[in-house]
């Protein structure tokens, strides 16, 4: 299943062309190749590591997709579709993503703890599109990573 978003349909409802506001999906075949890899370590006592990498490309096999063409819209032709060419990259999210976590726990008192915690997670470049249309145009999707930091002190009764 492929999301597909603005794209122009006939509204049954106001008798007019619209543009879908939210992901029309489509099945189309497709043939998905990826892999991934969870790696986990505790170094120390106080230390954790964790980290998750993963690769998926979903590529089309050939088949209709709805399209912006702007041949007319009727109650008989309610939404225009196109050839999609073999081997086009049908991702949605980033085909390479990673995220790391770790955590750093301290005994500061024999009432008291402190920890540290992290999480990272990389989005690659998603060759496909992004979420939001420019123009009418889907932009390619740049890499990026969230960074969340955490510092905490914890009580507890002895």
């Amino acid at each position: 299943m492929t999301a597909f978003s603005g794209i122009p349909y006939f509204n049954s409802v106001s008798g007019q062309a619209s543009l879908t506001s939210i992901a029309f999906y489509r099945n189309i075949g497709s043939r998905v190749r990826g892999a991934d890899r969870e790696i986990a370590a505790k170094p120390f006592t106080e230390l954790s590591l964790g980290l998750n990498l993963s690769y998926s490309k979903n590529e089309s096999k050939g088949g209709l997709i709805p399209c912006t063409v702007t041949a007319a819209l009727t109650g008989a032709n309610s939404i225009n579709f196109s050839q999609s060419a073999k081997g086009q990259t049908l991702n949605t999210q980033a085909p390479f993503q990673a995220t790391a976590n770790g955590s750093y726990d301290i005994p500061l008192t024999s009432s008291f703890d402190g920890y540290f915690r992290f999480n990272v997670n990389f989005q690659g470049k998603n060759p496909n599109f992004c979420n939001f249309p420019t123009n009418g145009n889907f932009l390619q999707t740049k890499s990026l990573a969230l960074v969340d930091l955490f510092a905490s002190l914890a009580g507890h009764q002895v």
